[in-house]
């Protein structure tokens, strides 16, 4: 079955972690994505139906605010994907094999409906058929009961949401996901109507939601869902179940997705209470991190949403070919800091043919950029646009080199698109000491020796050709 992909673009159109070679190879590693293991892994990892890692739930925001950290204190690397249809969509059998998939590959989150208003096979009905709500009369009008909820739903629901916890993944989880522009995709009118007979519908909801999910403690709460809602009935609604959510949950973590082109801040009436702040674009994501992150008080930041692969492009912009979406994560790690979530057109929806997706580019592309980001101190990064004195091309461009470098001046990644410059002129002075540099494969793990005690200021070329076929490279430098 086919889909349009309308959440994101509106009318438009629709890891294990393996370690870091430390020394050149001039070809990638046998397997089928290039890890070394076949897609694989090197271990089962944890069962896909325990209890979570111990430690790990809930996450916390860090104390200096840049990122998300355990419960026990660790560094908690966002790196999600886009899994919007995975409760409704999926039976058990498929969300265990997907889950057991990304676990491996080292995603740490995904993103998903609570309920469907159109993205699936007989919506809003579960693949058990199973309604999450009742239905009502208001105005004459039949619309779902939000004070009606199925138990049986939910307990499927509470179900996947158990499993996701049992691989160490957050869920970032939208209550009511409203739909572009109010339509038809999401809950929107629903919502209007249900505030428009009494908010205390909507309230019922939220509360149902808030002390139900209490003990669960893996959920990131997503306010709103591809629509800035105007003030009236619709935002009513939506902030009522937010409001009855947080009574009942007022330590959980929560962010919010609004229209294409803004942050998680950008509706007012929501912007203080959101922990969390995604950036939402399909411009050049590293302009778009570089406004978000700065804001004050400084909240971790995160690339939310941005073309999915193989996702079409109607307009003038780049289609969801893997290095287009490579790209972009690449600028929403590093310049937004906290981390991203990346997507597949099929996966998202859940729809026939999924499966084949498990190993697509970017998925093996993603598993490249969690191992070698998760080689330094992430938590620490921060764009470093002095570091490149020559080659580095500007801001909001297509063609954008990014560095980035830790706290402590010892370590650096530098990202280079297909289309920037192929030699970049590097300042080590701005490192701690002098640095080994190695050219990191974003495609696969794949590496090439770049130089050892380096200083000065030094000129960097990239090796030609990765093993994607494409230019880009990710220069790792560092220092002792």
């Amino acid at each position: 079955m086919t889909r349009p992909r309308l959440r994101a673009l509106g009318q438009f159109a629709a890891v294990a972690l393996v370690a870091l070679s430390a020394c050149s190879s001039s070809s990638p590693p046998n397997g089928s994505d290039g890890s070394g293991n076949g897609g694989n892994g090197d271990s089962a990892g944890p069962a896909v139906d325990g209890s979570p890692p111990p430690g790990l739930f809930p996450l916390h925001v860090s104390s200096d605010h840049a990122s998300l950290v355990t419960d026990d204190g660790k560094p908690f690397l966002l790196h999600g994907e886009a899994a919007w249809s995975l409760i409704v969509q999926l039976d058990e059998a498929e969300v265990t094999q997907y889950l057991a998939d990304r676990q491996r590959r080292g995603v740490t989150a995904v993103l998903v409906n609570l309920i469907e208003h159109k993205f699936a096979d007989r919506p809003p009905l579960n693949a058990a058929g199973q309604a999450p709500f009742s239905t009502t009369s208001i105005n004459g009008v039949t619309v779902t009961d939000f004070t009606k909820p199925n138990e049986k739903y939910f307990a499927y629901a509470d179900r996947v949401i158990d499993l996701i916890a049992s691989q160490g993944m957050a869920i970032l989880l939208t209550p009511a996901y409203l739909g572009y522009m109010g339509g038809d995709q999401g809950w929107f009118a629903d919502m209007a109507a249900q505030a428009d007979a009494s908010i205390a519908r909507c309230t019922t909801y939220g509360t149902f939601l808030g002390q139900r999910y209490a003990s669960r403690h893996n959920i990131i709460w997503v306010w709103g869902g591809d629509f800035t809602p105007p003030s009236g009935s619709g935002e009513s609604c939506m902030l009522a179940i937010r409001d009855a959510i947080r009574a009942a949950q007022p330590t959980a973590l929560t962010s919010g997705h609004w229209a294409p082109e803004s942050t998680s801040l950008d509706e007012p009436n929501f912007a203080a209470g959101v922990d969390i702040v995604g950036v939402y674009t399909y411009e050049p994501v590293s302009a778009k991190c570089r406004d978000a992150r700065p804001k004050t008080p400084r909240k971790p930041t995160y690339l939310f949403e941005t073309r999915y692969e193989n996702e079409p492009s109607p307009d003038s912009l780049p289609t969801g070919d893997p290095f287009h979406v490579r790209r972009q994560q690449w600028w929403g790690m590093l310049g937004c800091g906290a981390g991203e979530i990346s997507g597949n057109d099929k996966i998202w929806q859940m729809v026939d043919g999924w499966p084949s997706m498990l190993s697509s580019p970017v998925s093996i592309a993603q598993q490249r950029l969690a191992a070698i980001v998760q080689s330094t101190a992430w938590q620490t990064l921060t764009v470093d646009d002095a570091l490149i004195t020559s080659g580095r091309g500007s801001s909001g461009d297509w063609t954008e080199v990014v560095a980035a470098r830790t706290s402590d001046q010892k370590q650096a990644l530098i990202y280079i698109p297909e289309g920037g410059a192929t030699s970049i002129t590097v300042d080590l002075n701005r490192m701690a000491g002098p640095v080994t540099a190695l050219w990191q494969d974003p495609t696969v793990d794949h590496s090439v020796a770049a130089g050892d005690g380096i200083t000065g200021s030094h000129v960097f070329t990239t090796p030609g050709l990765n093993s994607g076929q494409n230019h880009d490279w990710v220069l790792v430098l560092t220092a002792p």
